[in-house]
């Protein structure tokens, strides 16, 4: 009977992390209980230590984790603040496209103003000063480049003059100017209108000659 018991007990210090009965505890000794106890701690320790292990490196990965979602913040405040700059240069550059296309309108009405004066009634002397018709008067310019260069027939008299008048663009070769005088016979005063074609070889004339003359030393072109 002793030698079983002896046996038990062994068993129960050998293998500790059995469940202990209380019979089995009763008939332990008081040297194989505090052995048992021993143990125990030992391992309530060792769970204990493996715990705050396990806590450090759940704290390790939670700060890992916190300075990953700093960093995705710190990111995504960064493409905000892009992305607002972004919405200032687009509407920036929409303002500057409204006013560049306000300036382009107003530049085609200003050609378009540019090209009406340049339509309107104006007959070009070609060696002639400018403005030098509206000093001396274009019928006395007629008259003394026909006087000039077309002695033959005689003396003439401005009695009319019309500007010439474009409905196309400035360099069409259809434009035409008109005169019209008479022709002085010192006996007789016969009066005669002579429509002008100056620089117009699309259009017959007998006068087509007239378009070129010379006023002194100096050759003159009327040009529409």
């Amino acid at each position: 009977m002793g030698k079983r018991n002896n046996s038990q007990r062994k068993e129960n210090v050998e293998s500790p992390r059995k469940e202990i009965s209380e019979n089995e505890a009763c008939n332990m000794t008081e040297k194989e209980f505090r052995v048992m106890v021993m143990e125990f701690i030992h391992r309530m320790d060792e769970k204990i230590n493996n715990l705050c292990k396990n806590q450090e490196e759940m704290k390790s990965d939670i700060a890992t984790i916190k300075n990953t979602m700093e960093s995705f913040n710190s990111r995504l405040q960064e493409a905000e603040d892009r992305i607002s700059e972004l919405e200032d240069q687009v509407q920036k550059q929409a303002q500057a496209e409204q006013q560049l296309e306000k300036k382009i309108k107003k530049q085609e009405e200003s050609l378009r103003e540019l090209r009406d004066n340049m339509k309107r009634s104006n007959m070009r002397i070609i060696g002639l000063p400018e403005g030098q018709e509206e000093q001396q008067g274009l019928e006395n310019l007629f008259e003394e480049i026909m006087t000039e260069n077309f002695p033959d027939m005689g003396k003439i008299k401005v009695t009319q003059s019309a500007d010439v008048y474009s409905h196309m663009h400035v360099n069409d070769s259809n434009k035409f100017g008109i005169v019209f005088y008479k022709k002085v016979n010192e006996k007789i005063e016969t009066s005669m209108n002579l429509v002008w074609t100056a620089a117009c070889p699309q259009t017959p004339s007998p006068y087509r000659g007239l378009g070129q003359a010379a006023v002194g030393a100096n050759p003159r072109h009327l040009d529409p």
